[in-house]
């Protein structure tokens, strides 16, 4: 592969029968693999029938293999928003929701030591009630071992459409979960699809989606038991999600997002420095293009200084999956 390639392929378009391919994430095996799983449905909206669905890549994601099933759909509606990690025990972690009413929707977990061959008995991740889950790809590891997954909930998100949120943890691999206290955006804002990255200090900063403009953010001191209050971050959003990452090779932080507060274009990416304080080096992944309506749910993996991502791109034949793989330096300007 050339040091500076850019791939991008239209991993998972949609067809007949299958009009939405969306929320995924990657993980490496250690064979070199790129294994992919992602939200395979037959209709477009959220409650439509669907599964996990994976697709594995052994060329760095030039062409990748037919999808296969990774969880079935044993929900009433659909099983959706994938999260897979690396563990630090060498293990991988499987997130997915499993949607059954608009009242009933919770995050599950599984984990694999055989590359993702096979996966253990599934565990519940969030609370005990109501409708909510998780977004794409947003669970990390503390580098105290400790996973902590962003969860956002609701009784009823057709009666009661104003999300609060808190985090799962687990510091079993996933074997057990406990959950954190309830985060409330001021003024009376629905928060949602959080995102999550561990900052130098041990502190965690999230950030959220809610109404079109601020991206709000708050900080956890105690590694995602307790939240500040939320307060309006320095980006602006159309209410759609981002995704927050630390980049192995620089140490800076990584957001990717919708750079507007009208559309879900354009696709940007922007650079922190100072742990998330100011951003520079904004760079549009996707622009506005005839015949497509949105980008968004991004996911990022890292590997031998490539950043691995994937994204929706919904136009007149419905939600495809795309797959890019760009050098870190791309976000730089290089």
């Amino acid at each position: 592969m050339a040091q500076n390639e850019d791939i991008q392929v239209m991993v998972c378009p949609a067809g007949p029968g299958n009009a939405r391919n969306s929320e995924a994430s990657i993980v490496v095996l250690k064979d070199g693999t790129l294994f992919l799983a992602y939200s395979r449905m037959a209709g477009g909206e959220d409650h439509a029938s669907g599964d996990i669905a994976g697709k594995t890549s052994s060329d760095g994601g030039r062409t990748w293999s037919e999808p296969f099933v990774v969880q079935p759909n044993d929900g009433a509606q659909n099983v959706m928003s994938v999260v897979m990690l690396r563990l630090q025990s060498g293990k991988i972690g499987l997130g997915y929701a499993r949607k059954n009413s608009d009242s009933d929707c919770a995050l599950y977990w599984r984990t694999s030591s055989d590359e993702a061959k096979t996966w253990s008995d599934e565990v519940r991740v969030s609370p005990d009630w109501g409708y909510g889950a998780t977004g794409p790809d947003v669970a990390i590891q503390l580098r105290s071992g400790r996973i902590v997954v962003p969860d956002y909930r609701t009784t009823n998100w057709k009666q009661q459409p104003q999300f609060t949120a808190q985090c799962c943890y687990s510091d079993d691999d996933g074997a057990t979960w406990r959950h954190g206290g309830t985060i409330i955006i001021p003024e009376g804002k629905s928060l949602e699809e959080p995102t999550i990255v561990e900052l130098k200090d041990g502190r965690l900063l999230m950030y959220m989606r809610t109404v079109p403009g601020p991206i709000y953010r708050a900080f956890s001191s105690d590694q995602g038991v307790t939240w500040t209050r939320p307060e309006p971050s320095p980006l602006v959003h159309p209410r759609s999600p981002m995704q927050l990452r630390r980049i192995p090779d620089t140490g800076d932080l990584l957001c990717i997002w919708n750079n507007s507060t009208t559309h879900r274009y354009p696709l940007t990416t922007a650079i922190s420095r100072d742990e998330g304080e100011t951003w520079e080096h904004l760079r549009d992944l996707e622009v506005a293009t005839p015949g497509v309506s949105q980008y968004a749910y991004a996911s990022c993996t890292f590997h031998n200084g490539r950043a691995l991502l994937t994204y929706w791109v919904i136009d007149d034949h419905g939600i495809n999956l795309k797959f890019r793989s760009l050098p870190v330096g791309w976000f730089y300007g290089e």
